[in-house]
């Protein structure tokens, strides 16, 4: 009888062990943009600068980069902003995919910055001032500089001093995107993905995770 109890003894020992790593394990948190109007584009005419172009929610996908805009050529920015109520401590991670490459965009840059508020959902009227928008990497703090390709998914990390820094009362915190250099010609950008383009293509839309 005796011998079964080293055996029994092994068995409490690991199940109150169990126990204890799902009771300690970190919560995993992933917060998905949910509301159209919260990812999109800033863009403006390059020949005008910040004082004529548009901020855009409702297109399928976020152009990062320059291009030819009918008469005039332009330069895009992407724009995400997510609701992050429930982070209190830690490092988040932004999971984004990379639609497609035009001609040779070089390196992007991503920067967390200050809320720019739901953007519109037409282009609507003549080009305007997009300075309050644009301007933002000027207050905002680089994170990264990601590699990115045609038909996968990235990541960056946000540390958690830059979220608690950029975090607004409300709980948003946002990220804008925009190539290295942006002084170049011709056709070179990045497309990537917004709740839009998710919803079209049945994909997860973009998204941030974290663990607390």
């Amino acid at each position: 009888m005796n011998k079964f109890i080293p055996i029994v003894l092994i068995f409490v020992v690991t199940v109150a062990s169990l126990g204890l790593y799902f009771v300690f394990m970190p919560k995993k948190y992933v917060v998905s943009i949910t509301e159209p109007l919260d990812d999109g584009v800033v863009y403006i005419l390059r020949d005008y600068g910040p004082e004529a172009g548009y901020t855009w929610g409702g297109g399928e996908g976020a152009l990062v980069g320059v291009a030819a805009g009918g008469e005039h050529n332009t330069t895009s920015r992407a724009l995400y902003r997510f609701k992050i109520t429930e982070w209190t401590k830690g490092d988040i991670t932004l999971h984004l995919y990379c639609t497609i490459v035009k001609g040779t965009p070089g390196k992007v840059e991503v920067y967390v910055v200050n809320d720019f508020s739901n953007l519109p959902q037409n282009q609507t009227e003549d080009p305007h001032d997009v300075s309050s928008v644009w301007n933002l990497v000027e207050s905002g703090e680089k994170i990264a500089e990601p590699s990115l390709s045609e038909g996968s998914w990235f990541e960056v990390k946000l540390s958690s001093s830059v979220v608690s820094t950029y975090k607004t009362s409300t709980g948003y915190l946002a990220i804008m995107i925009k190539l290295e250099d942006e002084t170049l010609e011709g056709e070179h950008y990045y497309g990537l993905l917004t709740y839009e383009y998710a919803t079209k293509n049945n994909m997860d839309p973009p998204y941030l995770t974290w663990k607390e």
